[in-house]
């Protein structure tokens, strides 16, 4: 990773229970359920990562990020972003990014599957989506 990283590690697992603790809280609640159903923890940059088959996409909490199986280096990185956006934000990440981000996502797959509308504006066209995206993309592996 570079030297020029937005968070260092130690700023943001501090920022993610303190300042952040309300999504790293709801995080960990979700961490202990995919524990006891088996799901083996991995690393992602800062983040802790569960993979599951029923899930279509990603989520992040706090410093835990929940995805689909073999997820894409985009998919990391976005919801990472999201990590680090909760550090920057605090309590007002649910407000600010969390609920927008969510049912953004949720309405955009009903016109999808509903509407049969294909032609959508690009998923990072809203600011809190491109901002984790920018955030996010300071953790992908250099190969």
């Amino acid at each position: 990773m570079s030297k020029h990283l937005l968070i260092s590690k130690r700023r943001f697992y501090i920022l993610s229970f303190t300042w952040g603790l309300i999504i790293s809280l709801s995080g960990c609640i979700i961490a202990f359920l995919f524990l006891i159903t088996g799901h083996k923890p991995k690393r992602f940059g800062y983040c802790i990562r569960f993979e599951s088959s029923r899930l279509k996409g990603g989520c992040s909490a706090g410093i835990f990020i929940f995805s689909k199986k073999e997820p894409s280096m985009h998919l990391l990185c976005h919801e990472h972003g999201h990590g680090v956006q909760n550090c920057l934000y605090g309590p007002f990440m649910p407000f600010l990014v969390s609920i927008p981000s969510s049912t953004r996502y949720h309405y955009r797959n009903l016109k999808k599957k509903v509407l049969r509308r294909t032609n959508q504006t690009p998923y990072e066209s809203i600011w809190f989506e491109a901002q984790a995206t920018e955030f996010g993309e300071q953790f992908k592996p250099k190969i």
